[in-house]
């Protein structure tokens, strides 16, 4: 397969991850009645490591038909990219 097949197949799947997670919460019932929240821990992270392209995936798909009410997105010690 050629780099850039390898590329989309590694989108797609870490796409069909984050869709897994929702499901696996939406057996909750607390979670269907309250909602989520988002931690995001990015100790020692790099800017570089960050996939713009997957999370405006996710974010396209999330738009009309996210079955979870999202509370909020809390990045827990942030590096300096995200200040």
């Amino acid at each position: 397969m050629t780099s850039a097949i390898l590329s989309v197949l590694h989108l797609v799947t870490q796409h069909r991850v984050f869709w897994y997670i929702v499901h696996v919460a939406m057996e909750d019932v607390e979670a269907l009645k309250k909602g989520m929240v988002v931690l995001i821990y990015p100790q020692e992270a790099r800017l570089d490591q960050f996939d713009h392209q997957l999370w405006k995936s996710i974010a396209d798909s999330c738009i009309y038909s996210f079955p979870i009410h999202w509370r909020s997105t809390h990045i827990v010690h942030p590096n300096r990219f995200f200040s």
